[in-house]
């Protein structure tokens, strides 16, 4: 999930992916890896925001393709080639996506603009923002627009009311 919420800045460290994506070994140029990086990040946000099942698997299987296997040469991988299959152990971004593909998974994007990691699974089918604070802030919001649209609408009314009673206790008093 970290890959899918990296900003654009320069300053994250594409060496803690090395070992998680295939294919991203330690010799590489660091804008190299970023390089890399950078493209499975989209392409992962790309199947994230995708909400049919069936087409979501479809982007993890390109994804795997891209990532676990030799894509210049498929001839020379099983089932195009009689050669016996033998994968290497999974590596954890194939993990990642495995998960993905299961069908009660719920990954969302959150609806705050500004959030600062988006990607997020969500517990429940309505969930619409990844953590309570970014809630909360949507909450505020929402009511601090609804205030400006109806409070001075509602301090008036309460305004004039305020003044009909003083007129009354004063009228009540002899004044």
């Amino acid at each position: 999930m970290s890959l899918a919420n990296l900003d654009e800045s320069p300053n994250w460290d594409a060496s803690l992916f090395v070992g998680v994506v295939p294919g991203l070994a330690a010799s590489i140029s660091t804008k190299k890896k970023r390089q890399i990086l950078r493209a499975l990040r989209d392409a992962l946000r790309n199947v994230w925001r995708i909400k049919d099942l069936r087409t979501r698997r479809f982007g993890i299987y390109q994804i795997l393709a891209l990532t676990v296997f030799d894509i210049d040469n498929p001839g020379k991988f099983w089932p195009f080639s009689s050669a016996p299959l033998d994968l290497r152990e999974p590596s954890p971004l194939e993990h990642f996506l495995a998960y993905l593909m299961q069908p009660r998974v719920r990954p969302k994007v959150c609806k705050l603009p500004e959030c600062q990691r988006p990607y997020y699974f969500a517990i429940k089918p309505r969930q619409q923002y990844c953590s309570r604070p970014c809630g909360r802030i949507a909450v505020n919001r929402s009511q601090a627009k609804w205030w400006d649209r109806t409070g001075s609408v509602r301090r008036e009314r309460r305004r004039k009311k305020m003044e009909k009673e003083k007129i009354k206790a004063r009228y009540s008093l002899g004044l």
